[in-house]
């Protein structure tokens, strides 16, 4: 049994795409890290001590192009401590000229210091009420310690379900994400939604920037 939980789902992959052109280059600040060949080794704690370490290795494959745009191609390969077949998933994001960070879907998924973005991705009804997923700058200027290191003016993402006809959170739980800068992401943290402590991270061991 795969053993580590998606409380909260913030990638999907896309649907349509055009076939892979590696002579295609990004305009990038390169913030995220984004660039081929770069690969982050993260390992998943439980918080909640039920299950022991998980690993998972990114890495930037190439890129693509969806709908006019081009895409870093980022594909995952996680395993698990309890000999479960590997799972690979495979995301598209690019940077632009701004620094938001988005996928394939158009979602911005994060910003250094935009405190006024919201990211809204993945809606979904329950009778005649539409939610989503909503991401947003929680906090700048951070400080913060993983086993690849410490690292300075981090900022971090979090996500949480909201109503759009009322306007208002659901629940008190959410997911947060913690980039660095020019490496990416170093943290995620998870809760349950309906609110509680966090029952599981993933946080950054080794990383190759190019």
């Amino acid at each position: 049994m795969k053993k580590y939980i998606y409380i909260i789902a913030l990638f999907f992959m896309a649907v349509s795409c055009s076939n892979d052109d590696d002579n295609n280059t990004i305009n990038s600040s390169n913030f995220y890290g984004l660039g081929i060949g770069n690969t982050w080794t993260y390992q998943f704690n439980d918080l909640q001590g039920t299950w022991n370490e998980n690993m998972q290795t990114v890495t930037i494959t190439g890129i693509q192009t969806i709908s006019g745009e081009d895409y870093f191609v980022k594909e995952s390969e996680t395993t698990f401590d309890d000999g479960s077949p590997n799972e690979i998933t495979i995301e598209y994001v690019r940077e632009d000229a701004q620094g938001y960070l988005i996928n394939s879907f158009g979602t911005i998924l994060a910003h250094p210091n935009d405190f006024n973005f919201r990211g809204d991705s993945y809606s979904y009804f329950i009778g005649n009420e539409e939610f989503v997923y909503r991401t947003f700058l929680n906090s700048s200027n951070i400080i913060d310690t993983v086993p690849a290191g410490t690292f300075i003016d981090c900022f971090n993402i979090a996500l949480i379900s909201f109503n759009v006809q009322n306007q208002v959170r659901v629940g008190s739980g959410q997911a947060e994400f913690i980039y660095a800068p020019d490496i990416g992401l170093i943290k995620e943290k998870q809760a349950f939604l309906g609110g509680g402590p966090f029952v599981y991270e993933k946080v950054l061991v080794s990383y190759v920037i190019n």
